[in-house]
């Protein structure tokens, strides 16, 4: 909650205090609309806003505070992540698929973070990405890793689990999940969304078919369905991204994919050159970590034992951090 304190008192949201209650009083005024969401919950709002600095709350009370400020907690993520698309400074999103790859993402300094489908797909369920993992299960997944994060996470939402009837509650559920923003269709999203800072990425694979004029069209007409950002997959050059960036009236973004048909030794920088808002790694996480497991295993079977792979493995204390045991010890 104290980075979203400082995020909002940054963005002149709140006004700066020392104070933590204040600052809870504060965010409760900010948004009106989660009264409705929050049955029984105006009387309580006005007393809480009223009552002296030690005013004792019962245990319902407490659980309804709690509840609103985590729903303030969510706007403030969505508000953040299209800031910082918007922001002339390139946003790297790397490809995370469980609390592990994501909190290990967020130590590393990265701003946001993308879900990868492929990724949860293979790694939860030993299924390719071809659309076979329900919403219920995305969703679930998609939760896990916000919940172990204080970084705007956005969720892959793949052609939207159907038709516009499964679009709208897809995304209604990853906005539930505490998800930023979601890659997924477009009208129907848009008009599902309740935040209107919810992000909205809206992937277009028409290049491989209709070339980058095709691409360009179906992007700006996203856009003009409520997207706030345009994904042009399976780009192959540099002329293709400056030609999109060029085309398309709205924040673009691209995925660097290893081994794929992405441009080679295409830097985070030049990707900011050419125009590009934001970059995400869809595979880059899990084939670091499938590699170190294959290199781990084979060296394991080669020595006949574990001594001397230190140089391999997380530190013990390190793991456990990573999954919050020194919280609880």
């Amino acid at each position: 909650m104290a980075t979203i304190i400082a995020a909002l008192e940054e963005r002149g949201a709140i006004h700066r205090t020392s104070d933590p209650l204040d600052a809870r009083r504060q965010l409760i005024t900010l948004s009106p609309s989660i009264i409705k969401e929050l049955e029984g919950s105006r009387q309580l709002r006005d007393r809480w806003l009223a009552d002296v600095l030690d005013e004792a709350y019962d245990d319902k009370e407490l659980e309804i505070i709690d509840r609103a400020l985590l729903l303030l907690e969510r706007i403030a993520t969505a508000a953040m992540l299209k800031d910082l698309i918007r922001s002339p400074e390139i946003v790297v999103m790397p490809g995370v698929f469980d609390p592990f790859s994501a909190r290990l993402t967020e130590r590393a300094g990265f701003p946001a973070l993308q879900c990868s489908g492929a990724a949860i797909s293979g790694v939860h369920f030993g299924r390719p990405d071809y659309s076979l993992i329900s919403m219920e299960d995305m969703v679930a997944c998609t939760a896990r890793i916000v919940r172990s994060v204080h970084v705007p996470v956005m969720a892959d939402g793949d052609n939207g689990f159907g038709n516009a009837v499964n679009t709208h509650y897809a995304v209604r559920a990853f906005e539930e999940a505490g998800a930023a923003g979601a890659t997924i269709k477009i009208r129907a999203a848009a008009e599902a969304r309740t935040d209107p800072d919810f992000v909205i990425n809206a992937r277009t694979d028409a290049l491989a078919v209709e070339g980058i004029a095709g691409a360009i069209r179906r992007g700006n007409a996203y856009l003009a369905a409520g997207a706030t950002m345009i994904f042009v997959e399976g780009v192959t050059s540099r002329d293709e991204i400056r030609a999109a960036v060029t085309g398309i009236d709205g924040p673009v973004a691209v995925n660097v994919i290893e081994g794929g048909k992405s441009p080679q030794h295409l830097t985070f920088r030049e990707l900011q050159d050419l125009g590009v808002a934001r970059v995400s790694l869809p595979g880059a996480l899990l084939m670091s970590a499938l590699g170190g497991m294959r290199n781990a295993l084979e060296r394991i079977q080669a020595d006949g034992g574990t001594a001397d792979l230190d140089d391999l493995f997380l530190p013990f204390r390190e793991a456990h951090d990573l999954i919050g045991m020194r919280e609880i010890e």
